[in-house]
């Protein structure tokens, strides 16, 4: 895990059992979701243990990875995920034009916004981490309005990424944080 710091060691995809010794596989990725420089690696979590489907799909959705992958089920529906986590970097590559108030992820271009909910897109899209509402309300507004104006805004901002599926703006404690996952273009 050392070597994660370092962003030319820096693996492009994690493949990791939810069943390990020591660290299992929901907790190191969350210790990876937790850090930036790791934050949006890719990863499948798989498991050859006979685990109930719900705990299963709760832990994929919790960590934002996807379904687990049963190990000794469809080869090739493993190669499909993997190659579709593995798109070139410019095809996940963030282009914001601050005039249009349009933002490209990828080859998929996201609707024009108004004002607030670019802002506070944009505020999201630099920081990888949760970002509380008061930090939200600093990065996006400059601190010039109440925390309420934040919830309201991620509010409509969902709204607007509802037909995204690989957006996502997560609730956490400290805030909120914008999940960026694999692509279904």
């Amino acid at each position: 895990m050392c070597l994660l710091g370092d962003a030319q060691a820096r693996p492009d995809l994690i493949l990791s059992d939810i069943s390990m010794p020591g660290l299992d596989g929901a907790a190191l990725i969350k210790a990876l979701r937790a850090a930036p420089g790791t934050a949006r690696i890719p990863a499948i979590l798989m498991s050859g243990l006979a685990l109930p489907r719900g705990l299963l799909e709760a832990a994929s959705a919790s960590l934002d990875v996807g379904p687990v992958f049963i190990k000794g089920g469809d080869l090739q529906d493993l190669m499909t995920r993997v190659a579709g986590l593995l798109r070139p970097q410019d095809e996940r590559q963030v282009v914001i034009d601050p005039l249009k108030r349009t933002v490209r992820i990828g080859g998929v271009q996201l609707p024009e916004l108004p004002a607030r909910r670019f802002q506070l897109l944009c505020a999201l899209l630099r920081e990888p981490r949760a970002m509380s509402r008061e930090e939200l309300l600093e990065g996006a507004w400059d601190g010039k309005d109440n925390l309420n104006v934040v919830d309201v805004t991620v509010l409509r901002l969902r709204q607007d990424l509802k037909d995204l599926p690989f957006l996502r703006i997560e609730t956490v404690p400290a805030g909120y944080r914008l999940l960026i996952g694999p692509y279904s273009l």
